[in-house]
């Protein structure tokens, strides 16, 4: 288990733990990013990441700190 900033580019991940605190947990589940989703990690700027939502094909721009508290594993 390991912080999306520190997962491999271009790999399917599985999200363990999404979120640092209930609201935020929440909200990123809202958005496809809840525990057990799975996304692929396109781009990664200075801590700023683009993912790739595995369900709906979506993609979504993260800020560093968000990026931080996604824990995932590799799928």
């Amino acid at each position: 288990m390991f912080p999306l900033l520190s997962a491999p580019m271009n790999t399917k991940l599985t999200v363990l733990k999404s979120g640092s605190n209930p609201r935020m947990s929440k909200h990123l589940e809202s958005l496809g990013l809840g525990e057990g989703s799975y996304l692929t990690l396109l781009q990664d700027r200075d801590g700023d990441v683009i993912v790739k939502l595995q369900e709906g094909e979506s993609c979504l721009a993260l800020d560093q700190e968000v990026a931080m508290s996604l824990l995932v594993r590799e799928a």
